[in-house]
């Protein structure tokens, strides 16, 4: 019996170590396939949830109030951006730790980002002297929007130098008892804010977003480059400056001055704290910010020293801080370039941000930060482990950018100096290849070190060079003592905000470029005999009849300005490429011609710093650098080359070689009422833009009328008369909104390909081969598509054209 009973117990303690082994024999695949991080994240998610405490606020807001801003968003979502009209508050109540307060609350946030899933954006504000630990406004928002961390560190960083800053947190949320989740809670502007940072009270202005914003719905009006100076300067709390006697002189003061730097009458130094606002964008630089926008700034006046400061929020960082460029001074987007360009053409505030880059970006002064906030960064990260655990400190991040930065501070080879004589005046032409902006400080005798020469007009800046495209500027020199001197001369120059100075030697004026470029980049005294020439503002003006009879490579900066009822001609062999903006401003009664005879070279705009305009102008018989003339092969007799464009009533026709009529390559755009007419291939080709079309047509193109890749574009109203492929191609990436497009006389009406989608709403057909075409035509590319929602079609012979993988809906 003994034995028995002991075989018993052995017999069966091997059952359950049979199935233990067979469930790990099965659960080894699903740990394989999920991975070891799999499980983790989880246990990590877990953990956070069992042990951190973040602090939970209760929104009660009633069914009719939530289907107002219910409302709101759905408008917002079908315009693409939110309207003021979308912007209501409406009656809550805010509960906490057992404390209560009442206020209002609207929706927040310019885009989809903020209201596109489930947590949306929103502004609170409560109701007379009613406070959530200390706050009477503030936001709450997705933790995603604010980067997670970022906005938390940035404010800290910005409390740590003794800037205005906001307070963060992390907070739990739940509306009408049901949970929302984690929401990141950020402080608005206010009286509060600018005392607790020991300052005197003092008006809070906005330059408002309206026309921005109207832009993007619409994209039509007004262009973007014209949204900061539409926009207008309001208050942003504290509105009881405009209405007591004793602080209204205040309120005007500050909204003139701010006025008087945005119209360029005083400089960044005569309006800002330009030291204090430069160490704000220094950290916005550090924290890999891809803009220092206007629109995401609060101006901050200060009373008793008649400047203004900014209060920073909304960092939103950039993988790649070489691509977003404005902390060079080279700020891309046209509706924040006169705010970027303003601050840095001061040379106070363009030394101080560099100096303060230099500080900011120091081992030592990285790692003092990271001390000092390393435990409040660490009990956030944890509460957001809740969520997302695989969410990293943002510490690394500020290295890296810094790594960058350091390596743009210590750039070589950067600077050529050239001297020419003009009319008796000695001119310095330098070139920059420099990312940072350079100041000139002197000439030398390179035998005795001595300065020999100033420049006229005291410090010069020469500007960044946008990537691998140096910049010019011609500087009129003053001369010390007894005059020019017959040894070797030396430019001496530096980055502004630091001390240490290079030196380069002076050579003299030679036709070639900057960087060997064996066109010749013509000299100012050529340009003067074919156009009126301003050195001052940097302008060659249309005479009545401009003939050009050579191929001109016009300096960089300089622009051209071609005025009502004038004429620019290009005879065989003559064409002109522009590193400057165009200004082609003609009438409905006088409009501007731009014409060419057989073997012209065309008309170029390349990576110009301002937007180009043109209105009212007639091209006609311009032909393109496809032979290899020079360089420099462009595929379109007008080309537009990383510089945004508007044109607006006229005609480009008949282009005499090339493909295209017209070719924008990189740019944002806006075109409206448009003629393109008989042109060898393609009336308008497309590459990486963004913008709106409308009203434009397109008659007997030899190849497609619209050929557009890798772009967002929305158009409406376009016609194709006659073409030999397609009405319109859209390919490469593009996604295309379409609007009132006919096609009559084509092979095709409008073909998505190569990972591009189509939405494309009542297009007409007429004789055509084909309505809607869809296909992968690349094998780096994937399939493609279109959305119909209706169209007509006569005497097209087959509807659809689908390849594999691709798709044309249709919805009703």
């Amino acid at each position: 019996m003994r034995i028995g009973n002991e075989q018993a117990p052995e017999s069966s303690s091997r059952r359950p170590l049979i199935w233990v082994l067979v469930i790990v024999a099965l659960a080894l695949p699903i740990v394989r396939f999920l991975g070891a991080d799999w499980f983790a994240n989880a246990a990590l998610r877990q953990w956070a949830r069992a042990t951190a405490r973040p602090d939970t606020i209760s929104l009660d807001i009633g069914l009719e109030s939530i289907a107002v801003i219910e409302e709101d968003r759905r408008q917002a979502l079908a315009e693409g951006a939110r309207s003021p009209s979308a912007n209501r508050w409406v009656p809550m109540e805010l509960r906490w730790d057992g404390a209560k307060a009442k206020g209002r609350v609207r929706l927040k946030g310019a885009f989809s980002d903020h209201w596109r899933g489930t947590r949306w954006s929103l502004k609170l504000r409560l109701k007379g002297d009613q406070y959530y630990q200390g706050l009477r406004s503030f936001s709450l928002q997705a933790p995603e929007t604010h980067a997670y961390l970022v906005e938390h560190l940035f404010q800290r960083a910005l409390q740590k130098e003794g800037l205005l800053n906001l307070r963060s947190n992390l907070v739990s949320v739940s509306l009408n008892g049901d949970s929302m989740g984690l929401y990141s809670l950020l402080e608005s502007p206010s009286k509060l804010g600018v005392e607790r940072a020991h300052r005197r009270e003092g008006p809070l202005l906005q330059i408002g977003k309206e026309p921005w914003l109207e832009y993007r719905r619409n994209g039509v009006r007004p262009p973007p480059e014209e949204s900061y100076w539409r926009a207008r300067v309001r208050p942003s709390e504290m509105s009881h400056f405009r209405s007591q006697p004793g602080l209204r002189e205040v309120y005007r003061t500050a909204i003139a001055r701010l006025e008087a730097f945005r119209l360029g009458r005083m400089t960044t130094s005569e309006v800002f704290d330009a030291d204090q606002v430069a160490r704000v964008a220094a950290l916005v630089a550090v924290f890999g910010s891809y803009e220092f926008d206007w629109k995401d700034l609060v101006f901050y006046y200060d009373p008793l020293s008649g400047l203004f400061d900014v209060i920073a929020k909304e960092v939103h960082p950039s993988p790649d801080l070489l691509r977003h460029r404005w902390w060079l001074g080279q700020e891309g987007s046209p509706d924040r370039r006169p705010w970027v360009d303003a601050l840095f053409r001061d040379a106070r505030f363009s030394g101080a941000f560099v100096s303060n880059l230099t500080e900011f970006c120091n081992d030592s002064y990285l790692s003092s930060l990271e001390e000092e906030t390393k435990s409040e960064i660490a009990r956030l990260q944890k509460i957001l482990w809740m969520e997302k655990p695989t969410l990293s400190t943002p510490y690394g991040s500020l290295r890296q950018n810094c790594g960058v930065i350091r390596g743009a501070l210590e750039a070589k080879g950067d600077l050529s100096a050239r001297m020419m004589e003009d009319s008796g005046r000695s001119i310095l032409r330098v070139t920059s290849q420099h990312p940072f902006a350079l100041e000139i400080v002197d000439v030398r005798d390179s035998a005795t070190g001595e300065p020999v020469a100033v420049p006229a007009r005291g410090a010069t800046l020469v500007g960044g060079a946008r990537g691998a495209v140096p910049t010019g500027l011609e500087i009129l020199l003053e001369w010390l003592d007894s005059g020019p001197a017959e040894d070797d001369l030396r430019v001496t120059y530096r980055i502004p905000g630091t001390d240490r100075t290079s030196s380069v030697q002076v050579v003299p004026w030679e036709p070639f470029g900057p960087r060997g470029d064996p066109e010749i980049e013509t000299s100012l005294t050529l340009l003067d005999s074919f156009f009126v020439l301003d050195r001052d503002s940097r302008t060659l003006q249309c005479r009545e009849q401009t003939r050009v009879n050579r191929s001109l490579l016009v300096p960089f900066g300089y622009k051209l300005e071609c005025g009502p009822g004038s004429t620019l001609h290009f005879e065989s062999g003559g064409g002109l490429l522009l590193r400057g903006a165009i200004r082609i401003e003609g009438s409905k009664e006088a409009p501007v011609n731009v014409t060419g005879d057989p073997g012209n070279l065309g008309l170029a705009v390349l990576r110009a710093a301002e937007p180009s305009r043109i209105e009212f102008a007639r091209f006609h018989g311009l032909a393109s650098r496809s032979d290899g003339v020079g360089v420099r092969q462009f595929s379109g007799a007008v080309t537009f080359y990383d510089s945004d464009v508007s044109i607006v009533n006229s005609t480009f026709s008949e282009n005499r070689s090339g493909d295209d009529s017209l070719n924008v390559v990189r740019g944002e755009i806006m075109f409206q009422d448009v003629l393109f007419n008989k042109s060898l291939a393609d009336g308008l080709d497309l590459d990486f833009v963004q913008g709106n079309l409308t009203g434009l047509r397109f008659l007997e193109s030899g190849n497609d009328g619209l050929d557009a890749s890798g772009s967002h574009l929305r158009l409406r109203d376009i016609s194709v008369f006659g073409a030999g492929d397609k009405g319109i191609s859209i390919g490469e990436g593009t996604f295309a909104e379409v609007s009132g497009l006919e096609v009559e006389r084509a092979q095709i009406g409008i073909a998505s390909k190569d990972s591009s989608e189509v939405v494309v709403r009542e297009p007409r057909f007429d004789d055509c081969d084909v309505g809607f075409a869809a296909y992968q035509k690349k094998p780096e590319f994937g399939p493609a598509r279109i959305v119909v929602y209706g169209y007509r079609s006569d005497r097209t012979s087959r509807m659809v054209q689908v390849g594999e993988g691709s798709t044309v809906s249709f919805v009703d």
